[in-house]
């Protein structure tokens, strides 16, 4: 369950998410903080992962005046456009950002999100880089080409669990 495994090919990734290294790359990481993960599983019940990781405690002295002005922002209604295939990310997604009360539309691949972008003014657009039938990057490129600058300007945010440069880079 912890050793890494790969997908058989990309669309499969794309399509079902993840590489497979996740609870690889956590192990991993426990172990060089001096803790173990531990699982707790029970058929029709589920299960639960937890670890315990011990931190000391320092003293820290913070000089409020030399702190930067935080500028209040209104995102009360905001309008916001979620490109995203993952359903757990939907729900999360959602769920965070109804706290906010904004308005929030939902496009499952880069083609819905393309439509979606021509047809309706957004404050934002969060792009799944990696979805089925279109990429964020190919969204995004055709989003940038929409004739109407109020929609072709819009603000989008790129969302992807990748850290590689090579997702920085692009």
């Amino acid at each position: 369950m912890f050793e890494p495994f790969l997908q058989a090919s990309k669309s499969i990734t794309r399509n079902f998410g993840g590489t497979g290294l996740g609870l690889s790359i956590v192990k991993h990481l426990l172990e060089q903080m001096g803790s173990k993960i531990v699982i707790d599983s029970e058929v029709g019940k589920g299960t639960r992962f937890y670890f315990d990781i011990k931190y000391a405690t320092a003293e820290l002295e913070v000089d409020l005046a030399d702190t930067t002005e935080e500028k209040e922002v209104d995102i009360d209604q905001l309008k916001i456009l979620l490109a995203e295939d993952n359903a757990m990310n939907i729900l999360f997604m959602k769920k965070l950002l109804s706290t906010w009360n904004t308005q929030i539309e939902i496009a499952e691949n880069g083609e819905e999100a393309v439509r979606l972008a021509t047809e309706n003014d957004f404050n934002v657009i969060l792009m799944d880089l990696n979805m089925p039938v279109m990429d964020g990057y190919a969204a995004t490129k055709m989003i940038r080409k929409i004739a109407d600058p109020n929609k072709s300007n819009v603000h989008i945010i790129a969302l992807t669990a990748s850290a590689s440069d090579e997702v920085r880079e692009k």
